[in-house]
């Protein structure tokens, strides 16, 4: 169990976002969850009388002074959220009501939720797994319909539909193995090793498929790091404020202008690019400056792109490095700024290079969609219902891959059947740790750890 979360705890907390708001949602759930709630709450019927699925309209009062007219929503156990009796209170907004009733419910003996905590009675209760757990984590962060979407797939179950048709093709195929190790010292055969090798591999393509969506859902949900960098005064702030449309980054024709990273988020096409402004390069003896240039290096290692920002004037420094970037790939795209000053013709370069004038705006649109371009390549955009959502969920899929690629290689090498046995069950359990079969307390601290109070 995660560290702090006492089962039998009554627990409660706002269930919607604090602050200015028309109304506020207040959750309360555990065993004595209708019996808190009947305590201060006054209607025509008790909560604990209500029907399952109901609302009931009343007033909460506590020692003798109306707090507010609320309408309280029932559920019963099994069929609520977190398979606890519930209770939701819906109040008028603003901090001062909400947090009244809710310091109320903690004087009568409540205790207050833990971040994630209802999430986790649900999972602990078996009204969801853990890959429906992370899911909806993923729900209320999503930024696009597409991330919305595949958030949506997981907590409807259709993750871990998947993996427990998985682990049960694997779980058949390990008892027939076990059967025929069992009978092989009669010179019985119970399965073939060509019936093994091809639902392996079927299993294995099923399997590679899935682990193909992870970058399709890293980059929709995490969105696209991309850093700018070159030397001072080439225009790299100027760059930023012309994707953003507005004056961000403080532009001047000093050098060294920029001492830290600027940050900011643009949508193209439905993904989120976040534009990373640095420091310019160079040999300085400002103590300010080298630390925006240290800052600036930290951030190119861990960018998904770069733009290699120069300007017209910057003839040497294109011609020397234009050509091992372009052949770096996708990751990295060269911008030549302050075309209004040359003319393109002039400059003599190769179409992979984006020549632009953040003065004029031209150019602007071709390196967005060289941007997106870069990124298309790894978008799949299929109707796949099985979406790798997490990197927990990521290295747990490769793992249930190599053990089962072990597995085929030992067959393929004529091994005994107990050595493929033995990957077998280990990728067996990995797919169970993804739904939560087999998981540790460290693992449910980071996953229900990093929701908010009151989910």
């Amino acid at each position: 169990m995660p560290i702090g979360y006492n089962r039998d705890d009554t627990i409660v907390a706002l269930a919607t976002a604090a602050g200015s708001a028309p109304l506020a949602v207040i959750r309360l759930s555990g065993k004595k969850a209708f019996t808190l709630i009947d305590t201060i709450f006054f209607s025509k019927k008790k909560v604990f009388e209500a029907e399952t699925h109901t609302i009931l309209f009343g007033k909460i009062i506590h020692l003798s002074v109306v707090i507010d007219e609320v309408l309280v929503s029932v559920f019963k156990n099994p069929t609520s959220f977190t398979g606890e009796d519930v209770v939701e209170i819906s109040c008028h907004g603003g901090c001062v009501v909400s947090q009244e009733i809710i310091s109320i419910l903690l004087s009568l003996g409540s205790s207050y939720a833990l971040p994630g905590e209802f999430t986790y009675r649900a999972f602990l209760n078996g009204k969801i797994d853990l890959s429906q757990a992370e899911s909806i984590s993923d729900l209320i962060n999503a930024n696009n319909s597409i991330s919305k979407k595949r958030a949506l797939q997981g907590l409807l179950g259709e993750i871990g539909n998947k993996i427990t048709s998985l682990r049960s093709d694997l779980l058949n195929m390990l008892s027939l193995i076990e059967l025929d190790l069992d009978f092989s010292e009669e010179g019985i055969s119970i399965v073939s090793q060509s019936t093994i090798r091809s639902k392996l591999e079927l299993i294995i393509a099923d399997i590679e498929s899935i682990i193909n969506s992870y970058s399709t859902s890293k980059i929709y949900r995490d969105g696209v790091k991309v850093v700018i960098t070159g030397k001072t005064n080439v225009g790299k702030s100027s760059l930023l404020n012309a994707l953003l449309q507005e004056s961000r980054a403080i532009v001047s024709d000093l050098h060294g202008t920029t001492r830290d990273t600027i940050e900011e988020s643009v949508n193209i096409k439905g993904i989120i690019f976040t534009f990373v402004d640095t420091a310019g390069i160079r040999d300085t003896d400002d103590v300010l400056e080298l630390e925006g240039i240290s800052r600036s290096i930290k951030h190119k290692k861990s960018s998904d792109i770069i733009i290699h920002m120069y300007d017209v004037y910057d003839k040497v420094g294109i011609s020397n490095s234009i050509f091992p970037i372009i052949d770096n790939g996708n990751r990295d795209i060269v911008v030549v700024n302050k075309i209004d000053l040359l003319t393109e013709q002039t400059l003599g370069l190769p179409d992979t290079v984006v020549c632009l004038s953040c003065k004029t705006l031209e150019g602007i649109t071709k390196l967005t969609d060289t941007l997106f371009n870069a990124v298309s390549s790894k978008i799949d955009l299929s109707e796949s219902s099985v979406v790798v959502q997490s990197k927990r969920q990521m290295e747990l899929f490769n793992n249930c891959n190599i053990h089962l690629n072990n597995s085929l290689t030992t067959l393929t090498e004529n091994k005994p059947n107990e050595l493929i046995a033995i990957d077998i069950r280990i990728a067996i359990t990995s797919l169970g740790e993804i739904i939560g079969e087999t998981t540790n307390d460290d693992i449910l601290n980071n996953i229900f750890g990093s929701f908010c109070i009151g989910k």
